[in-house]
This record gives structure tokens, sequence and C-alpha cells, in this order.
């Protein structure tokens, strides 16, 4: 006959215990099981949800308590013959299973942040640690190690002797036909020049460390966009995804952001380091992001209070896109904060790298293939810390003359408005404008050219096509095409200016 409160050597291990042969549940009881399970619950000031997290040697992977709990003590049930009776036991006592986190002491995250000095890599067999002037691998019980999340590399062991006289991989040989346009196994001066300035910016989105002075967005783009071809397929999402594999990273669709939006960032969380914005549409207002690039980050949940994420623990920023990218020249704040790699079109719907290496990336990879990749990823690291991040110079006034005038219509009109003007020798924004209502076209239907973007197209237009036949007077507000008469057509509109105030 079974004793109304038994103690076997079982049920000391497990989380439930009997009573008159019926199992039971106790909140302290299963608290103190899960604790020793490895689970920590998360606690941030101003954010008072349940956050539970599963520490397994320093690798913390987020765990998703009201929908996973049970599942998770069914494979810990010690009593087989009894199993059915304990799962309903489980169905019938949410309550408590739920309450039980809440007798966890909150914890921080206490997650590793790399240095200015130093870029921390997580494997299976330790961590690697890339310096300027050595790499080494440390075991994770050191207490130089913080918490780690859960990532692809982890799942791999890394032989750091690989690194002495390392080999090229599929996937830099993939980058490096990217950003040069052609393959080759030979590169000129220019062209190793761009490798640099690539390996540099992979670099810098490893490394979690943000420098107050210097933390911009890199902008990931295609050369020769413009606002209406959409010809993707470069391998921006494979970069995306190659810094994902050692570094926590949030995935969002460009196309759905909203700046405005409250709660916009209600699913970042502090184990972030990256975060992404996918393919975002012609014309994304970069400038938005300017303050949450530059400081802290205010993330909201719904029906939560918001909860502040400082500057050094905020993800840095990736923005993709597929089109033309707009550069205003005099925004020199906001210009420093955006870097820009443009990939060329050697990949295509045609050239794909799975056609072209026989095999899908990230899926397909031998060991020796994780272990280029790997090693390639500490290389540019290391390039990272050594030279810091090396923008790519582009010629900019062909992106936006391809993001004004990617439409036929709009380039018509434009020319016809532009030879007019060119009659009479110069002209000012509201003479533009005033041609353009002439238009039969446009003149009842909705206009082309506003006061708000006349000027952005001529500036395009000039700065590509007849830079060397038009100026620009800040003085009188004009631009003169260079004619003998302009300086007296400049001295005649600063007389009118004269004469009315200005």
């Amino acid at each position: 006959m079974e004793n109304k409160n038994s103690n076997t050597k079982d049920e000391k291990k497990a989380f439930y215990t009997f009573y008159e042969g019926k199992p039971l549940i106790q909140a302290s009881r299963l608290a103190s099981f899960l604790k020793e399970q490895n689970f920590m619950r998360i606690s941030e000031e101003g954010n008072d949800e349940v956050t539970i997290i599963h520490n397994s040697r320093k690798i913390l992977k987020p765990f998703n308590y009201r929908t996973n709990t049970i599942s998770y003590l069914k494979k810990h049930i010690m009593h087989p013959e009894k199993k059915m009776q304990i799962e309903n036991m489980l169905v019938s006592q949410r309550s408590v299973i739920d309450s039980c986190w809440k007798l966890f002491d909150g914890e921080s995250y206490n997650l590793h942040k790399d240095t200015n000095h130093a870029i921390y890599i997580p494997f299976k067999n330790g961590v690697c640690r890339v310096t300027k002037d050595d790499n080494q691998m440390i075991d994770y019980s050191s207490d130089e190690i913080g918490f780690f999340i859960g990532t692809e590399s982890q799942k791999h062991h890394f032989d750091i002797a690989g690194l002495v006289e390392r080999g090229i991989g599929d996937f830099e040989r993939f980058l490096i036909f990217a950003i040069i346009g052609r393959e080759t196994h030979e590169l000129t001066e220019e062209e190793m020049k761009k490798v640099i300035s690539l390996n540099s910016t992979i670099g810098y989105l490893i490394s979690n460390y943000k420098n107050p002075a210097f933390s911009p967005a890199i902008i990931l783009s295609d050369e020769d966009a413009d606002d209406i071809a959409r010809k993707g397929g470069r391998g921006k999402s494979l970069i995306t995804e190659a810094i994902r594999k050692t570094r926590g990273v949030l995935f969002r669709d460009g196309a759905k952001f909203e700046t405005g939006y409250r709660h916009v960032y209600a699913d970042l969380e502090l184990y972030h380091d990256l975060y992404i914005l996918d393919d975002v549409l012609p014309g994304f207002n970069f400038n938005a992001l300017y303050t949450d690039i530059t400081g802290d980050i205010r993330a909201e949940k719904k029906g939560t209070h918001p909860v502040t994420i400082r500057f050094e623990d905020a993800p840095k920023f990736v923005v993709t896109t597929n089109y033309a990218v707009r550069h205003d020249e005099n925004a020199d704040s906001t210009n420093r904060r955006f870097i820009e790699l443009k990939l060329s079109y050697f990949w295509n719907i045609e050239n794909t790298p799975d056609k072209f290496f026989r095999c899908r990336f990230f899926e397909d990879w031998s060991q020796k293939q994780w272990q280029l990749f790997y090693e390639y990823m500490a290389t540019c690291a290391k390039q990272f810390l050594t030279t810091g991040l090396i923008p790519i110079g582009y010629e900019k006034n062909n992106d936006n003359y391809n993001a004004y005038f990617s439409n036929e219509v709009v380039l018509e009109e434009f020319e016809r408005i532009y030879g007019e003007m060119k009659l009479k020798g110069s002209f000012t924004v509201t003479n533009f404008l005033e041609e353009h209502e002439r238009s039969k076209i446009f003149r009842y239907n909705n206009k082309i050219f506003n006061h708000r973007n006349a000027r952005k197209h001529i500036n395009a237009y000039i700065s590509k096509q007849n830079k060397d036949e038009i100026e620009y007077s800040a003085r009188a507000r004009i631009w003169y095409f260079k004619l003998e008469e302009s300086e007296s057509i400049i001295d005649e509109f600063c007389e009118q200016d004269a004469q009315l105030g200005f």
C-alpha cells in the first residue's frame, strides 16, 4: 500500500510530489526545480513583464514560459507509469505553474559586450577573442566572459589555428565578386581598397561595441539603382544573414516600418545587437532614424510602460534597399550617420550564388566551409579593430538623378521647362514653377513639381547633366546660364530684392 506522502529518491528530484497517490505541484518546489535547470527571470527597469531566459553555459535562450513550460515539464516526468495522470495534473494546475516564475529573483542580463580593443565571437568550444595583435580562445567559465544570446556559431567548433594561414571560402569569394563586380583571383589596387572597406564594414557590424562619437547605420544598396526598377538579388540579405550567425539580430520589414509609431520598437530586446530594416521603399526617410542611431531608444510594448534602452546597449542599424538612396550634400550631421555599401550587378536572377557555388549558403556547407566562413568573420573583426570603419566614396549625384528622373514623364516635363528657362538666360524656383503651370497636361491634373521638390530636381539634373553651363547665385537666389549678360542679370535681381526689402 502506498504512503500518503511518499518521499522516494526519484520524487526528491522531481518537480512534483504525491499526496494520497495523486500527483501535486507546489509553486515553491517547481520554482526550485526550474532554477536548477538554469532558468532565470530577467528584471529590467520600467518593464513589469515576466521575461524568462534559459542559461546554458552562458548561452541565453529566450523562453516563452506561457506556452512552453508544460511541454518542457513533460520531458522531465520521472514516473512513466503515471505519466498520463501527471500530464493531466499539469494542465489543471496551469495557474500554479505560471505563478511559480514570480518566485524567481529578478536578474540582469549581464550580456557580454565587446570593447574598442577586442571583439568576442562565441563558438561551441569557447569564445574567440580578436584584437589587433592576436587571437585567443577563452573558456566560457572565465570571468572575462559574460552572457551571449544563442546563435548559429555556438553550434560549431572553431579551430583558431586556421587563422594563421587561412584560405578563402565560398562566402568570402561571393562578397568579393559582389563588391567589385567581376569574377577574378587577382585584384587591382582600387578593387583591393573596396574589399578592405567591405571587410571593415562586416567587422563593424560583428562588434556590439558602440562608439558614442561614431556609430553610423549601414545602408546596403545596389549600384545604378533608381526609383522604379527592382534589380535586387545581389546578396544584401546574405550579408545580414551572415552577421546573424554570430550576433542577436532583429529583422523588420522595411516597407511596414513606421518611424512615428509609438510601438515601432515593441519587439526590441537588449540582446539584439543589430536592427535590420529590410527592403525599404523608395524615398525612405533616413533622417527619421537619426535620433535612434545617435541616442537612447524608447521601446514600448502595447499595454506596458516604455523602456529606455541606453545608447551603449541599443542595436546598430542596417537598412537594405533596392532603390536609389538620395543624398543632401548640405546635411553633414545626417550624412556622417549613414555609411552606404553598394553591391554590383554581378549576382542577379540569372547568376545566383546557389548556381555558381552549387550549394545553398548556410544550409549545404561542409565543416570546412563553416570554418572558412568564421575565419573570414574573425578577419573582418580584426580589420575593423585595426583601421576602423572605412567608407567607400560614391558619386551621389548619379543616385539623386536616378531617383528623381527614373520616370520618363517627369524627365520630359523637366527638360521642357529647363529649355524655356535656358532661353531666358536665368530663372528662380518661382519662374520654374510658373512655366510648369503653363503646361496643358499638368495645369488641372496633379502637378509634378512644387515648392517642396523643385529645387531638389533642379540640383539633381544640373549636377548630372549640365554642371558646366549653369551656376547658382546664393546671393540672388537664381540659376543663371554662363552667358555674357549673366552678371547684369544677377545685379538686376539683387536690386529688385533691395527695393522689396529683402
